[in-house]
């Protein structure tokens, strides 16, 4: 069949930080799903990405996916350079040279502000904005008062709204008192498993130990993020601490931030420096996902746990706080446990109990594993995203 019989493909601007947070993890790999859809096969849709640099995700990728690069003047005027209004004049640019259908912007503020003037700018209202929220442009950002009004503007001025859990849901909405009238559509986020995989256990530790340079022990615990504080870096040393006493446990502190610091030092005064390694940020994750039996994973909030469910895909049970909308990923006691916040004895207690069962760690693992491919897969989950666009675009 060919996309004259389906339908056409749309040319969409995609805006999104380019870090390595679960905001811009999910906006890349949208754009790479979008531009290899069958749903208008052979040709897939034409994306778009602006921003200040390309998303991590994106480095290799092929030639359906282009970038434009926002550039931002400094000029003695201005205290800190104006962004917001920069890319907006890039999003004019790029709207008005490709003919864009809709703008796909992650984060409210500063991006779905963007786009609201851009539009303006441009004075064509067939030019959809769509919105996905990711968790603190709304539970911090949008509480701000500094922040609120612009936000709920942004948001109410958007033509459709996505969260990835029903938790932000009920999040946006109570904060920002959004209007039962105004649709928001939860459309969870995925993962892509047949690239987050288990794999081979043993020739991903080879792998592993070549790059880090030691002799992985028994177990290896992993945990991934941006070491926020929200991330509550220092709780997963803690835990690891109380839970592996003995030498046949090493921890991966995967990723970089404000709180490293804080638990190398940690991790140096409970003389376990040795025991946890902080290889730095990765751009790819897989291959330490598949050395690692535990997923650790002790944040103050998450609106979903993107990281978590790509450490599930790879049949790895997690081990994390009961927080936000972690529970509508990980079925505590099947595919993982989850303490009540800040509970860091039973965080501890969860994580001696996997760390001391290799059996229950298959079994949850395998659990995980099903969970991800059933439950978020990127085929259906891409597929709503689409149904949801074309809606706008009726």
């Amino acid at each position: 069949m060919s996309c004259c019989n389906m339908k056409r493909p749309l040319r969409i601007g995609m805006v999104c930080y380019p870090t390595a947070g679960g905001s811009g993890v999910v906006a890349a790999e949208l754009g790479k799903h979008l531009a290899h859809s069958t749903s208008c096969a052979p040709c897939g849709h034409i994306v778009h990405f602006i921003g200040y640099d390309i998303p991590l995700r994106l480095r290799n990728d092929d030639g359906r996916i282009f970038f434009h690069q926002v550039e931002i003047r400094e000029y003695p005027l201005f205290d800190y350079p104006p962004y917001t209004v920069a890319l907006a004049s890039k999003m004019v640019e790029v709207c008005n040279r490709f003919n864009l259908d809709i703008l796909h912007v992650h984060y409210a503020v500063p991006h779905a502000t963007s786009a609201c003037l851009a539009r303006e700018i441009i004075g064509n209202e067939k030019i959809k904005i769509i919105t996905s929220l990711h968790g603190t442009d709304i539970t911090l950002v949008g509480r701000d008062p500094s922040y609120k009004p612009i936000t709920h503007f942004s948001i109410m001025k958007s033509d459709a709204i996505i969260t990835p859990s029903e938790y932000l849901k009920e999040q946006t909405c109570d904060f920002l008192d959004i209007p039962c009238t105004k649709r928001i559509s939860v459309i969870p986020n995925f993962v892509d498993s047949a690239t987050f995989n288990p794999g081979n256990k043993a020739q991903a530790r080879e792998h592993i130990e070549h790059f880090l340079g030691i002799k992985l022990p028994e177990v290896v615990i992993c945990h991934a993020s941006n070491f926020r504080p929200l991330k509550r870096v220092t709780d997963a040393v803690r835990a690891f601490h109380q839970a592996c006493s003995s030498d046949n446990a090493c921890l991966l502190m995967i990723g970089d931030g404000p709180d490293r610091p804080a638990a190398e030092s940690l991790a140096r005064t409970l003389g376990i420096q040795n025991k946890v390694i902080f290889p730095g940020q990765a751009t790819d994750m897989v291959p330490l996902l598949q050395a690692s039996d535990i997923f650790l994973f002790p944040s103050e909030n998450e609106s979903f746990g993107l990281a978590a469910l790509e450490a599930m895909a790879c049949a790895i049970p997690v081990v994390a706080y009961r927080v936000g909308g972690v529970p509508e990923v990980v079925e505590d006691g099947v595919s993982g446990f989850l303490a009540p916040l800040r509970d860091l004895p039973m965080l501890t207690k969860y994580l001696a109990t996997l760390t001391g069962n290799s059996s229950l760690r298959t079994t949850m693992g395998e659990a995980a594993r099903l969970r991800a491919t059933e439950n978020f897969s990127a085929r259906e989950t891409v597929a709503r995203y689409e149904q949801l666009y074309h809606e706008v675009l009726a």
